[in-house]
């Protein structure tokens, strides 16, 4: 919707409640997506928007929590997964999955209630995807991005085996160490990792007394870090199998990539409805916090304003948690009368008043509720 002059919304205090509407919004996308939604077009449009709101408005007054939670903005890794081949990272593929994974929630919660709210209802319909991938990602990596042992069963014999090699190349490891201890050799008195693997701490002058191999050095150049030859075979055996990781971690991103890119276009979709759903959640959620209703919307070119308080005074008040009560005006505009003209003393609510009818005008315009009575 446009206003004019173009600092009306500052004027009206519109800003105030555009403002205070972002911090109901859960989804990444949808500040971004706001100028969009914020203009239904036409008096059909307005109504059908306030006619979702509303609905949501009872929802939140009425019914069970929705527990709509925070969620990523998923666009971009849509985008780069749709070349074949494609892999996303363990968080991206995890990020796709909670979207996927709270549609899910939220067309459940909404299917079970057609009746109550059909035009939601109707909205959310196709939000269940078919043969979702959301479980079998979430089930294979952790809320860190770590992929987990039981996404498949050779990463599991990976692992279990690291688990084995470690231990073995640090016990071996820690024998040479006691020896060279005894000796006087050491530099102290755990193992440690250069490189990748496990070394022992030497005192530079008897770096050619322990048998192994230097891999790096302190930095006042008094210690030396060898791999004895005893662990030579173990830190090989480590690196084998750590590379054998790194490519079933690949692979299973891999297929989870290509199971996202099988539900492509319907993930799509499930995005920008979402979105939309937030916004039209975010205005509900703001309309009761102001108690607020969702008006009648003619195409008369008449303004009828009963018991209405200025939103943008309403929300401040809260805000501030202050107590002041907000005074209600009464107005009408179109039938009788097309011309109004407010006098009386300074400090006597004439801004306020005009202020807040071209602010609830406004509001109603872009689909929101506005506190007035019904």
């Amino acid at each position: 919707m446009k206003l004019f002059p173009l600092e009306s919304a500052d004027k009206l205090g519109l800003d105030i409640v555009l403002d205070r509407l972002k911090t109901h919004f859960r989804g990444e996308a949808t500040a971004r997506s706001q100028h969009d939604f914020l203009n239904p077009g036409s008096h059909e449009a307005v109504r059908a928007e306030l006619g979702y709101v509303d609905e949501l408005q009872q929802c939140l007054r009425f019914d069970d929590p929705i527990q709509f939670l925070d969620f990523p903005d998923i666009q971009e890794f849509l985008a780069r997964v749709l070349p074949e081949g494609a892999v996303l990272d363990a968080l991206e593929l995890r990020s796709i999955a909670r979207v996927l994974q709270l549609a899910e929630r939220i067309g459940t919660y909404f299917g079970r209630r057609k009746e109550k709210y059909p035009l939601i209802s109707a909205e959310l319909i196709n939000l269940v995807v078919p043969s979702s991938p959301a479980d079998t990602i979430l089930g294979a990596i952790e809320d860190t991005g770590e992929i987990r042992d039981s996404a498949s069963p050779e990463l599991n014999r990976i692992r279990r085996e690291l688990v084995s090699a470690r231990g073995s190349v640090r016990a071996a490891a820690m024998k040479a160490l006691v020896r060279a201890s005894s000796d006087g050799f050491a530099a102290d008195d755990q193992p440690t990792i250069r490189a990748g693997r496990v070394v022992i701490p030497v005192r530079a002058e008897a770096k050619r007394k322990v048998a192994g191999f230097v891999h790096d050095a302190s930095a006042t150049g008094q210690t030396v870090y060898i791999e004895p030859e005893a662990a030579l075979h173990g830190n090989n055996r480590v690196r084998e199998l750590e590379l054998e990781e790194v490519r079933e971690i690949f692979l299973i991103r891999e297929r989870l990539s290509s199971a996202v890119r099988l539900v492509l276009p319907h993930t799509r979709e499930i995005r920008q409805r979402l979105t939309l759903f937030d916004f039209r959640l975010a205005k509900a959620t703001l309309g009761n916090e102001m108690s607020a209703i969702v008006p009648k919307v003619g195409n008369e070119g008449v303004i009828q304003i009963q018991d209405g308080f200025n939103p943008a005074l309403v929300l401040h008040f809260n805000n501030e948690g202050k107590k002041r009560k907000v005074i209600p005006f009464s107005v009408e505009l179109g039938k009788e009368h097309d011309v109004l003209i407010i006098s009386g003393p300074n400090a006597g609510g004439k801004s306020i008043t005009m202020k807040g009818i071209g602010l609830i005008t406004a509001m109603v315009a872009m689909g929101m509720p506005v506190p007035v009575d019904d």
